[in-house]
């Protein structure tokens, strides 16, 4: 189900403090497909920023993935 899902994934965001096993699986999945990946947020602040505890975000518009990495980049 998790490859389905990645068929239409943009951008993922990871905890930085989630395991470092987790962080393979998950590059392992992606290393063929057109995903970034972002480990700039603790888990809290991913938490935090959605209002749900998550560790992990996947992103499937197009649109919204680049302007967040737009603005990642810029520092905003």
């Amino acid at each position: 189900m998790f490859n389905l899902l990645l068929q239409f994934t943009k951008l993922i965001f990871i905890g930085n403090d989630v395991s470092q096993n987790t962080k393979d699986k998950l590059n392992f999945l992606i290393r063929k497909k057109d995903v970034k990946l972002v480990d700039t947020f603790s888990s809290a602040e991913i938490t935090q920023a959605l209002g749900k505890e998550r560790k992990l975000v996947s992103v499937t518009d197009s649109g919204f993935s680049k302007a967040m990495i737009k603005n990642l980049n810029e520092g905003v």
